[in-house]
């Protein structure tokens, strides 16, 4: 019996060296989490989140079959790769160390 080789896993890395591990799964939602609005699988409301500006369904970062990459959802205060603002609903490729922003929310992509 062949066995299945490992999915990466990845994570944000805030200042300070807080990491956030994103959970095996296809698609992760970044974002806020209110009373009365659907979660989000990368919830910010405890990091600062409402403060730095991010969005509700700020951006998506996909696992795909050549890594990952990240996708602005029309958020209010927009989202950063590089310092480079993405527009919204397009798919960009993420690799290992890039710098992310969501709205004033800084953090660093890893692949572990």
């Amino acid at each position: 019996m062949s066995q299945r080789p490992e999915m990466p896993v990845a994570r944000l890395v805030m200042q300070g060296g807080l990491h956030l591990d994103l959970l095996p799964r296809d698609c992760w939602v970044v974002g806020r989490t209110t009373p009365g609005t659907p979660p989000v699988e990368i919830d910010l409301t405890p990091y600062g989140g409402k403060h730095a500006g991010v969005s509700r369904r700020h951006a998506c970062i996909r696992r795909t079959a050549n890594g990952f990459t990240i996708e602005d959802l029309g958020s209010h205060n927009e989202t950063c790769l590089n310092s480079e603002r993405l527009s919204p609903g397009q798919a960009y490729p993420l690799h290992q160390g890039d710098q992310l922003m969501f709205g004033g929310w800084r953090c660093i992509f890893h692949i572990a």
